[in-house]
């Protein structure tokens, strides 16, 4: 816990202006020598960027520059927690930082990262022609062991045409033991004060949206693609997940499973030998940018 702590205070703190004005925080952790490239990265609903500087760190020492800005409505941001107006809104603030990395190392590769939740976000911008040159899904959800059936998504749907899409419901993930078994770390999710535990009906609405179009941009994927799943995972349907990437449409697509894994690969004890194979993955891809 302590190794993650002290990387989290290696990292630079930014607040990037979303293209709509609204001050997005980002944690971004730089190389000390040459850069290989950008990995920028987005997280789970309940996560942060807080979450992950132990990676964030790691990735760094392995010469890639590290991206990670908390979505509107959590982490350090300002504003209405746990909203967000539309799927539009959350896929043009990760596009934007995409850009800014790519404007900062314009000659080295980017790769665009989801977790989790994130993963939706990462999978349908990196179907985007040029957009990025791989990516990168952490134990994503594409595909949820808990799912919304048509009947609740349309009276989401309705609430929000009605005017209540404000209105807060909770994260149906509470405990802590879904994402680690590890103690240190279960304390660390359940004393986080930004941890996330309620989003609007219209951020639900956006999650919604943003399943079929991560479902239709997965078959569209032309950029090397890395998955790691947990084997012990009570948030994501594996085996669904397997299915969904099987239509994937990239020929260069790498699926690794670590069976006794809980969902949040940072907490993992042998979360040095899980980045230990990304890193190897990512060194592994063409250099220079292959827009």
């Amino acid at each position: 816990m302590q190794a993650s702590r002290s990387a989290l205070e290696s990292a630079a703190c930014l607040r990037i202006v979303a293209s709509d004005g609204v001050p997005l925080f980002c944690r971004r952790f730089d190389p000390s020598g040459a850069v290989k490239g950008s990995v920028v990265l987005c997280p789970g609903v309940r996560s942060h960027s807080g979450w992950y500087g132990w990676s964030g760190r790691r990735l760094a020492e392995a010469g890639w520059r590290v991206w990670f800005a908390d979505r509107r409505g959590t982490g350090a941001n300002g504003g209405p927690r746990g909203d967000a107006p539309h799927a539009d809104r959350l896929l043009a603030d990760v596009r934007h930082v995409v850009r800014l990395a790519r404007r900062r190392d314009p000659e080295t590769p980017v790769t665009l990262g989801g977790i989790s939740w994130g993963g939706k976000l990462a999978a349908t911008l990196a179907a985007e022609d040029g957009l990025c040159d791989a990516l990168l899904l952490l134990t994503p959800g594409l595909r949820a062991r808990v799912r919304v059936g048509p009947v609740q998504a349309a009276a989401v749907r309705a609430a929000v045409r009605s005017g209540r899409g404000r209105t807060l419901v909770r994260v149906p993930l509470e405990d802590a033991r879904l994402f680690t078994a590890e103690n240190d770390f279960v304390r660390f999710i359940e004393d986080d004060p930004l941890t996330l535990d309620a989003v609007t009906l219209r951020f639900t609405a956006a999650s919604l949206d943003l399943d079929q179009r991560a479902k239709a941009a997965v078959e569209r994927l032309s950029v090397p693609t890395y998955t790691a799943l947990a084997g012990r995972d009570e948030i994501v349907d594996n085996p669904a997940t397997r299915r969904l990437l099987g239509r994937c449409g990239t020929e260069d697509l790498t699926i690794r499973t670590f069976p006794a894994a809980r969902h949040t690969l940072e907490f993992e004890p042998n979360r040095e030998a899980i980045f230990d194979l990304l890193i190897d993955w990512l060194n592994r891809l063409p250099q220079g940018a292959m827009r």
